[in-house]
């Protein structure tokens, strides 16, 4: 018997093909396979004090941020190949900020992937 708060794998799947928010699909990607990382970790955080900017997750304590990028195949590369998300990023990334980003292949292709790199950048990077 399956604990109340595993879902088995057919129904994980079944979740991953109906999802539409990028976000929320890679964060029940973490709850599924590798929920320890979740402890510190905020969904939507809003991390300029003046602007409405916010991180799809956040590791507030580590500076450490995930952007899940989706619209790769919409004309003009859909909202997070714009100059305002250029500039979201870089302001970040001035405040201290280590801002991964993953695109919506990436996260339903190789959710192991994403994740190992989250998890290496969680732990200290390459340096560990």
């Amino acid at each position: 018997m399956k604990p109340a708060n595993k879902i088995s794998k057919l129904e994980f799947k079944k979740k991953i093909q109906k999802s539409s928010d990028l976000s929320d699909l890679f964060f029940h990607m973490i709850k599924y396979y590798s929920k320890n990382i979740l402890e510190e970790m905020v969904r939507e955080y809003r991390f300029h004090p003046s602007r409405r900017w916010r991180f799809d997750l956040a590791w507030v304590n580590k500076k450490i941020a995930v952007e899940c990028d989706g619209g790769q195949f919409k004309a003009l590369g859909g909202r997070h190949n714009t100059d305002a998300d250029r500039e979201k990023i870089n302001t970040a990334t001035q405040m201290g900020w280590r801002v991964l980003r993953f695109s919506g292949t990436q996260i339903k292709s190789d959710p192991m992937g994403c994740i190992g790199v989250l998890k290496k950048t969680l732990e200290g990077g390459f340096d560990k």
